[in-house]
């Protein structure tokens, strides 16, 4: 696992979160890029409608089992709704690939996620400390978000190099 340090923010993240005040929290303290959240639409896919349905996190803190995902960044955590903070979502088609990794990611216990300053999007980490986008990234199920961590941009890197997930040559 890499650890995750703050992304500086640049004029991107400025002028989405405005002014850098308050204390932040340490490295975990991310903030939001303008644009990263895809709205999700309801009827082709039965997991978007389920999620749709689910209460959309807004607590400081979730904690609970993963009980479904619907792609590398739309999470469900309980009965809420999360959307990572850092990652944007591959194509449609590694959903089925997806649904082994949330498989792992529950096998090893409930995710605890903090919602990160100026920002409605979270950052999870399984039981194990590992971080759920970062490794996400590592598996090819998503992009790093403009203005994502260094951390998160070289996971993609590293996915992109071993053509994994939406990298995998045919």
């Amino acid at each position: 696992m890499t650890a995750i340090a703050a992304p500086s923010p640049g004029p991107t993240e400025l002028a989405a979160i405005g002014t850098q005040s308050g204390q932040r929290s340490g490295p975990a303290a991310m903030a939001e890029t303008a644009g990263a959240t895809p709205e999700l639409s309801t009827g082709q896919n039965s997991q978007y409608s389920a999620i749709k349905q689910s209460e959309n996190a807004s607590a400081e803190i979730v904690r609970g089992p993963v009980t479904n995902a619907v792609d590398a960044m739309t999470w469900l955590v309980g009965d809420q709704t999360v959307n990572l903070w850092g990652i944007r979502p591959g194509p449609s088609h590694l959903s089925s690939s997806l649904s082994g990794f949330v498989d792992q990611v529950r096998a090893k216990g409930a995710v605890e996620c903090r919602r990160q300053t100026h920002s409605s999007r979270y950052r999870c980490l399984m039981a194990t400390g590992e971080d759920v986008a970062e490794e996400a990234l590592l598996a090819g199920f998503g992009r790093a978000a403009d203005g994502s961590s260094v951390a998160y941009r070289t996971a993609e890197a590293q996915a992109h190099q071993k053509s994994r997930g939406l990298w995998a040559k045919p």
